[in-house]
């Protein structure tokens, strides 16, 4: 699991960071709670707190998710995983203010996935 984290940070690093400056970086809390049904969630505010905003991954959910759809591994749910919360830090950074766009956020992870393009995230409401 590390190094899978670890992989995909410097994907995020490399591709996503260099268009939004504003992120320096971000912090995975790792949580176990089996009976939830997310996978992931961004901490309201944490983008405030030095560029540096903090993601939540539900372990176990991600864990069964990967096995029930065998097309994608363990590797594409955490980062469409990340990239869906990373989006919601952008979104509050740019005015959100917690009405976060899920189909923004998830067009952001899905397009950055399949084709590699980083979307822009506009102010909210434009």
């Amino acid at each position: 699991m590390n190094k899978i984290l670890l992989n995909i940070k410097k994907d995020i690093k490399k591709n996503i960071f260099s268009k939004y400056k504003f992120i320096k970086d971000y912090h995975i809390e790792k949580v176990y709670k089996s009976r939830a049904d997310y996978l992931g969630w961004y901490r309201h505010n944490s983008i405030f707190d030095n560029g540096k905003p903090i993601i939540r991954l539900n372990i176990p959910v991600l864990i069964a998710e990967s096995k029930k759809f065998g097309a994608l591994s363990l590797y594409d749910i955490i980062l469409t995983t990340i990239l869906h919360e990373l989006a919601h830090s952008i979104q509050q950074y740019n005015g959100g203010m917690g009405y976060y766009n899920e189909t923004q956020a998830e067009d952001f992870a899905y397009f950055y996935w399949d084709f590699g393009d980083v979307l822009d995230i506009k102010t909210q409401g434009k």
